[in-house]
Formats: C-alpha cells, structure tokens, sequence
C-alpha cells in the first residue's frame, strides 16, 4: 500500500505546504498586496495549490481503498475455497460436516494476522520514520554541544536605550521617566 501510494501522499504533503507557505508571505504583506491589487491572482494561484494537493490526496486515498479492498477480496476467496474443499470432502465421505465448520474457523484464524499485517503496516512505517527522525535529531543535538560558542570579553559598560517607566495611580498610567537613553 505505501509503495503505491507514497509519490501520491508526497505530492499533496508538498502542494499543501507550498499554499501554507503562499498564506503566511499574503498575512505578512496582506497591506502591499490589496494596494497593489493582486489579490484575486494571489487567491487563485492560493486555490490551485490546494486543489492539486487535494487531487494527490484523492488519487492515494482511491488506491489505499482498491488495495485493501484486493486484501479483503483474497481473504474471502481463500475462505470461499477452503469450505468448497470441504463440502468436497464430505461429498466423498472423507470427512465430517462439521470439519467444514473447523475448516472455515482455522482458515479464518489463520488469515487473520495477514489481514491484520496490512492494515497496521502504516502504523509501522510511521513509527520507523519517527524512529529515523529522531536518530537524526539527537545526532544534529550531539554535534551542536560539541561546537563552543566564543563570546566576547565582558567591558563592564552598560547602556540603556529608551528606557520608560511608570506608575499607575487608580486605574490611569503616569509616565515618570520617558525615552531615556544613556
């Protein structure tokens, strides 16, 4: 499942974070660009991105879908198959009508766990990735306490710059030292 899936999900992760991107540029200069009046192509270029995004998504969520229905499909089949030998098998009086019953419940037990397999695979991969990741972070964290970061020698100067203070006098601030620079 993931590997058929994984181009689609990666190309929506990446549209979805380029319309993120897009969104916090338009916050940031939201005055400019109503001023310049760019704000219905910003806004479409914004909906395209979205819209491939959710075309990716769409297009890995249909497979995710076909695949586990081609999973649920071949469980049944084996299921199928296995109580069409033994109703063979009683037929030629090989075995008992209840080794049907056996039969079915066996192939159930036994198919379960496969089952089980892929639809949890996901969950794995992810806890690997994590896992990946955070290997990753604690080597970058090791290697950025080995670098010693070089500060200048202490002057002893001290400099204030448009220092304010005051007090509040009833619920009516009053300003007492104002823009103080030393």
């Amino acid at each position: 499942k993931e590997f058929v899936t994984k181009k689609h999900i990666a190309s929506a992760k990446l549209h979805f974070a380029d319309a993120e991107d897009q969104i916090s540029l338009v916050q940031k200069n939201a005055v400019s660009i109503r001023a310049m009046g760019m704000a219905p192509q910003i806004v479409e270029k914004w909906l395209g991105l979205n819209k491939k995004s959710g075309e990716s998504s769409k297009i890995a969520a249909s497979k995710t879908i076909i695949l586990d229905n081609i999973s649920k499909f071949i469980r049944l089949f084996a299921q199928i198959l296995t109580m069409a030998v033994g109703a063979y098998l009683v037929i030629e009086n090989k075995m008992s009508p209840g080794g049907i019953i056996a039969i079915s419940i066996l192939a159930g037990k036994l198919l379960a766990p496969f089952e089980s397999m892929m639809s949890l695979w996901h969950n794995i991969k992810h806890a690997f990735d994590a896992m990946g990741k955070l290997e990753k972070a604690a080597q970058l964290y090791d290697q950025s306490q080995e670098k010693e970061i070089e500060l200048p020698e202490p002057k002893g100067d001290i400099e204030f710059e448009k220092v304010y203070y005051q007090i509040i006098v009833g619920n009516k601030p009053i300003p007492i030292i104002k823009s103080v620079d030393l």
